[in-house]
């Protein structure tokens, strides 16, 4: 089926769009659609590949999912999102010989409540709680230095706007001096914020930041404004390429400039929430959905488990060498700034370079019409960078836990972690995609069936006139990419309408005088299996 962005619950009008001038409905006389004559099938859900974590974080994982019971999907998802928050602003990596590329993630997780997503977070994030608390109460004491200092600033320059004539004016303006800076505030982790408020976090906080929750309804519940979504992920995708990111603010030149900054996601909720935004066509077509790695782990519901002090150990030991990261200040930033960062690029070994461009040449011809990704084409084009970010992002956290040099160019083993986890990540959204995509049909075709027996229920009909009583999320409207994406959702679902036998072909018939060369009927002795 077309990738076309769904949003299976916008825009449903009332009576369905068609006006009050229609037939009552029997419910009792509609055939429903045979539901596992689905188009397609969603992929088997593979096995999260732990071991290309490396040794060290395999460990880890492997431990703390004994502690939690989580579904390894989970588990490896928040180690990989918290260590990546460690080591975004140490270093991009090399592309090719022109240009390089941040390493910072964006991850997305589909939960129910009980799966633990919870639990994970808090055992492997507990190294940033602790550096934040120790970080905090030099902080207050800095910020209220500051504060009076900026106010002392506002009292001069007021002073200074009030000196008659030009002369006096500039020489008062000579002794104003610049404003005192605004030290920056030692969170990390914020979990939840508009477009404005995000900017001005990033401008007051320390230069590598994410948007990590474990409620995502919190973020995502936020934007039932169009403009102020469009703004969100507008914002979210320039952190993500790694742009600095500019805003219109009450500011004394009325914006904001913010370079060299590294933003993180990790966001978690229950699939109510998660499963529409996967299926967003704003988001999608935005180009924020494909910048992300999903997982939807197993519902591992069971008893309470007590960590043992193994266990314990190893998660204590993952705490301080992630604290001990977070602490070094190994961070390279611009000449004269604190602020903005300015990373050494890790190059790639000749063999690492050819894993690398040939697993990006592969998935770029798999994106193309007819082959395995072209129903998640924007992922898979991004498949190959995604797999440097992760291999880089690993490398960086694994030398240090191990003491080895940091910015050395990255192997061929470290080039297959990633090139491994990137196509896990690209199997595991198509397989949530074609779940959703599976579900959206159908409830499209049923929808669409009533409409059908609303109006041509004891008569034949053409394709045309079935098409004027389409449901509303199969009506092409907006761009010519979207209508042309539209139209081919809306042959899918006729398409199964047919396959299911729910509608017949009734060959060459006279329709309302006029001789048609196809027609249909409704198929009232359609049996629906649902086994």
């Amino acid at each position: 089926m077309t990738d076309t962005n769904l949003d299976p619950f916008e825009g449903v009008p009332v009576n369905g769009g068609y006006g009050d001038n229609v037939t009552p409905l029997d419910f009792n006389a509609i055939p429903t659609v045979n539901a596992p004559e689905r188009l397609g099938s969603a992929p088997a859900m593979l096995e999260y590949p732990i071991e290309a974590l490396g040794p060290y974080l395999a460990d880890k994982a492997k431990h703390i999912q004994g502690m939690t019971g989580a579904d390894p999907r989970l588990v490896c998802q928040s180690l990989l999102a918290h260590v990546n928050l460690t080591v975004q602003g140490l270093a991009n990596v090399r592309r090719d010989a022109g240009s390089s590329l941040p390493i910072s993630l964006a991850m997305l997780s589909i939960a129910r409540s009980g799966d633990s997503k919870s639990e994970c977070d808090k055992h492997i994030g507990r190294a940033f709680g602790i550096v934040e608390s120790e970080a905090w109460d030099d902080y207050q004491a800095e910020l209220a230095d500051w504060q009076l200092d900026n106010d002392c600033f506002d009292r001069d320059r007021a002073e200074v706007l009030k000196a008659k004539g030009a002369v006096k004016r500039n020489e008062a303006k000579a002794n104003l001096g610049d404003r005192p800076v605004r030290p920056l505030s030692p969170i990390r982790r914020i979990d939840t914020a508009t477009a404005e408020a995000l900017v001005s976090k990033l401008q007051t906080s320390f230069p590598s930041r994410g948007l990590f929750s474990d409620e995502a309804a919190t973020f995502l519940g936020g934007y039932s404004a169009r403009e102020a979504k469009t703004a969100m992920l507008g914002t979210l995708t320039k952190l993500w390429d790694g742009q600095g990111v500019t805003s219109e603010t009450k500011g004394e030149d009325g914006t904001t400039r913010i370079p060299g900054r590294r933003f993180a996601i990790h966001l978690q909720g229950q699939p109510e929430i998660m499963n529409p935004f996967l299926m967003d066509r704003l988001a999608t077509g935005q180009g924020l959905l494909p910048r992300c790695l999903w997982v939807g782990p197993k519902t591992t519901l069971g008893v309470v488990r007590t960590p043992n002090a193994t266990q314990l150990q190893v998660r204590d030991d993952l705490t301080e060498t992630m604290a001990r990261l977070l602490r070094a200040g190994l961070e390279t930033y611009r000449e004269g700034s604190d602020r903005i960062l300015e990373p050494p690029a890790l190059d790639l070994s000749d063999e690492a370079r050819a894993l690398s461009l040939a697993y990006t040449n592969e998935m770029r011809i798999a994106a193309n019409d007819g082959h395995e990704f072209a129903e998640v084409r924007g992922y898979a084009v991004r498949s190959g960078e995604q797999a440097l970010r992760i291999m880089a992002t690993l490398a960086l956290f694994n030398r240090y836990a191990a003491g080895t040099p940091l910015f050395e160019s990255l192997t061929a083993d470290e080039a297959r972690r990633g090139v491994d986890l990137a196509r896990f990540y690209l199997n595991e959204v198509k397989r949530l995609r074609a779940e959703q995509m599976g579900d959206i049909s159908e409830r499209l075709a049923t929808d669409w069936l009533a409409k059908i027996v609303r109006q041509f229920a004891d008569g034949t009909f053409t394709k045309s006139d079935a098409y004027r009583f389409a449901p509303n999320r199969l009506r092409p409207n907006g761009s010519a990419v979207n209508r042309d994406a539209v139209k081919a959702e809306r042959e899918d679902i006729w398409s199964l309408l047919l396959q299911t036998r729910n509608v017949l072909s009734c060959g060459p018939q006279e329709v309302d005088g006029v001789k048609r060369t196809e027609t249909f009927t409704v198929n009232r002795e359609s049996e629906v299996s649902h086994d």
